[in-house]
C-alpha cells in the first residue's frame, strides 16, 4: 500500500511540468507565503488549490461546528429511538422519561437546523 502511495505521489510530481509566473507586491508575496504556511501546504499546492477551488462554497467554521453537533445528535437520537422501540416492543409502552429525552433531542435538532439555515442565509445566496 505504501508503494502505491509513493508511486502516485511520484507520478503526480512527474506530471507537474508546467511553470506559471505572476507578479505581486512584496506584501502580497509575504501574505501568500503566510497563508500557505498556515495551511501546511507548499506554495505550489496552496496556489493551485486557491485557483482551482476559488468558486466553491466555503463553509464558515461556525457552520461546520453546528453541522458536527447536528451529526452527533442525530446519531444519539437514532440510538435512543431504537432503544425506545425495542422497549415498546418488549413491554408494550415507552416510559415518560424516554419520551421527554427523545423530545429534548428532537427540539435540539430542530434548533441546530434553524441555526444552520441562518448561517447560510447570512452568507448570501440562500
Amino acid at each position: 500500500m505504501k508503494k502505491d502511495k509513493k508511486k502516485q505521489i511520484k507520478t503526480e510530481a512527474e506530471n507537474q511540468t508546467v511553470t506559471k509566473h505572476f507578479r505581486c507586491t512584496p506584501e502580497e508575496s509575504r501574505l501568500i507565503d503566510e497563508k500557505a504556511k498556515e495551511e501546511h501546504k507548499t506554495l505550489s499546492r496552496y496556489l493551485r488549490d486557491a485557483a482551482l477551488t476559488r468558486n466553491q462554497l466555503k463553509i464558515p467554521q461556525k457552520a461546520q461546528d453546528v453541522l458536527e453537533d447536528l451529526r452527533a445528535n442525530e446519531l444519539k437520537i437514532g440510538t435512543n429511538i431504537n432503544q425506545a422501540v425495542r422497549l415498546c416492543n418488549t413491554k408494550g409502552y415507552v416510559t415518560r422519561a424516554d419520551y421527554v429525552e427523545l423530545r429534548g433531542f428532537l427540539i435540539k435538532l430542530m434548533t441546530q437546523r434553524r441555526d444552520i439555515i441562518h448561517i447560510l442565509e447570512d452568507m448570501g445566496g440562500w
